[in-house]
């Protein structure tokens, strides 16, 4: 997930910090190859929704840390 977080936004985010967000994390991984596996063949690619949950986790989860990152450098 990082190696896509680095190429298109251009920083990486932790995953899994402690148990719960682990646990989250994973439970969505597993949810979106459920639904990733139920739209193959049956839906087009563009109206696939399998990784949307996903994406929005990874999106507010990195972003949210790259902000408090941010936030943290002293001032120029």
């Amino acid at each position: 997930m990082n190696v896509l977080l680095l190429k298109y936004a251009g920083h990486v985010a932790p995953f899994g910090g402690d148990d719960h967000e682990k646990n989250e994390y994973l439970e969505l991984t597993v949810r979106a190859s459920k639904k990733f596996h139920e739209e193959d063949m049956e839906v087009e690619n563009d109206k696939l929704t399998g990784h949307h949950e996903l994406k929005d986790f990874v999106f507010l989860t990195s972003f949210s840390l790259l902000f408090e990152t941010l936030d943290a450098l002293p001032d120029p």
